[in-house]
């Protein structure tokens, strides 16, 4: 995949991850959240499921066994945590208070997983410009959450 190509798709998922919480807010106000949350990834299931089937690459179905538990569950646990609070607290908050917590709060964790070269990330340590860039951000979002 080229660098246009991933830009674009970069891009396609930040507006995505806009969205999904806004859109799974109202669902949880219409019916509840956790029933939200289930439509959300049962649907997400499905299609990955039609993806996964017509991609014909079940080898790596056979490798789930060899992966270390932790990182077969931690995906599912965190993405249902994600989506769950995320469509908790955008009705509550509004999308860009809730948005904004969620970005900060991403890179501040990314630093400290590139940092300390959690979860097989290459070690990329914290630097003077990226401590500025954080604390660039938190003042950001004191203006955003106010």
């Amino acid at each position: 995949m080229s660098k246009a190509t991933a830009l674009f798709f970069a891009i396609l998922a930040g507006i995505c991850m806009g969205s999904q919480p806004a859109i799974n807010g109202f669902l949880g106000k219409e019916l509840t959240t956790k029933v939200a949350v289930l439509i959300s990834l049962l649907i997400s299931i499905v299609i990955m499921l039609v993806i996964n089937l017509f991609s014909f690459d079940m080898e790596n179905y056979k490798k789930v066994l060899q992966v270390p538990l932790f990182y077969v569950l931690a995906g599912g646990i965190l993405g249902a945590v994600i989506i769950y609070y995320a469509a908790r607290v955008v009705p509550i908050l509004g999308s860009t208070v809730a948005i904004s917590v969620f970005i900060v709060v991403q890179l501040i964790v990314s630093v400290l997983i590139d940092h300390f070269g959690l979860f097989g990330i290459a070690q990329s340590l914290i630097t003077t410009q990226k401590l500025i860039g954080i604390v660039l951000l938190l003042s950001g979002l004191s203006f955003i959450v106010r």
